[in-house]
Order: structure tokens, then C-alpha cells, then sequence
């Protein structure tokens, strides 16, 4: 039997956050167009008063494929720049 999935684990380094993907070896890089729509987004933050959440555009692989998936990672940028202005 052959496996096409596979689970990779992973936690944080101060042990606040555990993740855990679900990678299908069929699909190609090229082929990715990008999630479905609508989506639910996570905030991240530090928790302070002056920064509470925040988009990770550089860090997050979801939030940067919506950019790809838009056709402009630019504009996109400059988008979840304003928002994390906002949510400030």
C-alpha cells in the first residue's frame, strides 16, 4: 500500500503553539493555486497592549498563498500592512 500522506508536527521554541500539517506527496509546488475561499485567518500577537494581533505575512504560508492565489503578493502586502496598522 502505498502512502500519500504524510503529518508533520511542530511546536514552538517557548512551547506556546503547536501546528500540525497534513502534506499530500501527489501534488506538485507548481500545481498549488492557492487555498479556497472564504478561509478563517489566525491573529497572532504578542499579547501587549500595543500589540495585540497581527497577520504574519513573511512567516504564515496561508496568509502569503491568498497574495499568490490574488495574483499581486504586492498588493497584498501593502494590504496586510494597513490591516495589521488597524488592528494596532
Amino acid at each position: 500500500m502505498r502512502k500519500y500522506f504524510h503529518l508533520k508536527l511542530s511546536l514552538s521554541k517557548n512551547m506556546d503553539s503547536f501546528v500540525i500539517d497534513i502534506l499530500d506527496t501527489r501534488k506538485q509546488a507548481l500545481s498549488f493555486e492557492g487555498p479556497d475561499v472564504p478561509l478563517t485567518l489566525i491573529l497572532s500577537g504578542e499579547g501587549k497592549y500595543h500589540n495585540p494581533f497581527y497577520l504574519e505575512i513573511d512567516k504564515d504560508p496561508l496568509v502569503k498563498a491568498i497574495g499568490m492565489r490574488l495574483g499581486s503578493l504586492k498588493i497584498w502586502q501593502k494590504f496586510v500592512q494597513n490591516l495589521n496598522s488597524k488592528l494596532i
